[in-house]
C-alpha cells in the first residue's frame, strides 16, 4: 500500500520589525515645547512667588536685635503694643495673655483654658485700644472679650461669630472682627451692637474685591483704614472706614504651605508689616501695597515669625519655633 505524504502547510514568515532608535523630529519638538511651558509656569507661578523675598535690592538684614520670653512662652502667636509702653502677647497654646514691659520683663499673665468669662479656647488675635484696654478674639468660644490692661475681665461680646480670629479697635472704640468661619469682617460699636458687615458666607472665597476667604488677621491705621489678610485669596485688602476697597495686593510668597497664616500689622511709621512664617522674613509695604523691604535677622534669622508690631523704630516679632519675641532695630532705608 502506498501511503500518502502529509502535506505540510507553509507559514508565511513576516520580516521582524525594526526597533525605533528614538523620537522623530516632530515628536522632539512637541516634547520640548511641553517641557518649556511646564518649566516657565513653575518659575512664574511658583518660585517667583515662594522666593520673591530673595530679590537682593529689597532684602534687608537686621544686625541689631535681642530676644526675650525664653522659658515663659508655650506657643506665642500674636502680639500688640499699647501707648504706655507695654506689650501683650497671645500664648495660644497656653490659652493666656502675657504682659511685658518693653525691656522684656514679664509683668502678668491672665486667662486660661475654659468657657466662662475671662477664659479662652484657642485665642488667636488681640488688640489694645487707645485707653489701654485689651481685646481678645476668643476663637472657639465664638466671642470677643475685653480686659483692663491689668488683666481684669470687663465684658464679652458674643455676637454671631463662627471662629473669630482677630480684632482691631479704632479711635472711636469701634471693633472690627475677622470672622474666618463666615468669611466676613464685622464692625461692632463700642457697646457691642453690630454696625456694618463686609463679605458674607454666600460670596465666600470670591476673588472680587471686598469679598474674603477665611480672613485671619487685620489691623487699622490712624485714619480708620482697615488692612485685612485675606488668607484664602492670598492677598491683603485695604478698606476705607466705610468698607470700600481702596487697594489690594498679593502675598502669595507668604504661603509656602496651606498651614502658613501670616499676620498683618500697621506700624507707627505708617507702613504695613506682614510676617511670612516658613520663609522666616517680615515684609514691609507702603499703605497702597508697594513693597519696601523684606527683613530678616542676621545669623540664623527669624524662627517661624507670626505676630508683628512696629513702634519707635523697632520691629517686634513673635518667633513661634523658639518661643521668644525678637526686638529688632530696623536700619533706615
Amino acid at each position: 500500500m502506498v501511503r500518502k505524504k502529509k502535506t505540510v502547510s507553509k507559514r508565511t514568515v513576516r520580516p521582524a520589525k525594526k526597533k525605533r532608535k528614538g523620537l522623530s523630529l516632530a515628536e522632539k519638538v512637541v516634547l520640548g515645547l511641553v517641557v518649556f511651558v511646564i518649566t516657565a509656569t513653575m518659575l512664574t507661578l511658583g518660585l517667583s512667588q515662594l522666593f520673591h523675598w530673595r530679590q537682593t535690592r529689597q532684602l534687608v538684614t537686621i544686625e541689631k536685635f535681642s530676644f526675650f520670653g525664653a522659658g515663659q512662652i508655650e506657643g506665642g502667636f500674636d502680639l500688640a503694643l499699647d501707648k504706655r509702653g507695654f506689650l501683650y502677647l497671645m500664648d495660644l497654646d497656653a490659652n493666656q495673655i502675657l504682659k511685658y514691659d518693653l525691656q522684656g520683663k514679664l509683668l502678668k499673665r491672665f486667662g486660661g483654658k475654659g468657657e466662662t468669662a475671662g477664659l479662652f479656647s484657642e485665642p488667636y488675635g488681640l488688640a489694645v485700644d487707645r485707653d489701654g484696654a485689651v481685646f481678645v478674639a476668643d476663637t472657639w468660644n465664638g466671642r470677643i472679650q475685653k480686659f483692663s490692661g491689668e488683666g481684669v475681665f470687663l465684658r464679652e461680646f458674643p455676637g454671631k461669630f463662627y471662629g473669630p480670629r482677630d480684632v482691631a479697635v479704632d479711635r472711636a472704640g469701634n471693633m472690627y472682627v475677622a470672622d474666618s468661619g463666615q468669611h466676613q469682617i464685622e464692625k461692632l460699636r463700642a457697646d457691642g451692637k453690630p454696625s456694618a458687615q463686609w463679605g458674607s458666607p454666600q460670596t465666600a472665597c470670591s476673588r472680587k474685591r471686598g469679598h474674603f476667604c477665611e480672613p485671619r488677621s487685620l489691623d487699622i491705621d490712624s485714619q480708620g483704614n482697615i488692612y485685612v489678610h485675606d488668607v484664602g485669596n492670598k492677598r491683603i485688602q485695604k478698606l476705607d472706614p466705610q468698607g470700600n476697597v481702596v487697594a489690594a495686593w498679593s502675598v502669595r510668597w507668604a504661603h509656602a504651605k496651606e498651614s502658613d497664616y501670616p499676620f498683618v500689622a500697621v506700624g507707627d511709621d505708617g507702613n504695613i508689616y506682614v510676617s511670612c512664617p516658613t520663609e522666616n522674613v517680615v515684609a514691609c509695604y507702603t499703605p497702597l501695597g508697594e513693597l519696601r523691604a523684606f527683613y530678616r535677622l542676621a545669623g540664623e534669622g527669624f524662627k517661624y515669625p507670626t505676630g508683628v508690631a512696629f513702634a519707635c523704630g523697632k520691629l517686634y516679632v513673635v518667633n513661634r519655633d523658639i518661643k521668644q519675641v525678637a526686638v529688632c532695630e530696623v536700619p533706615r532705608q
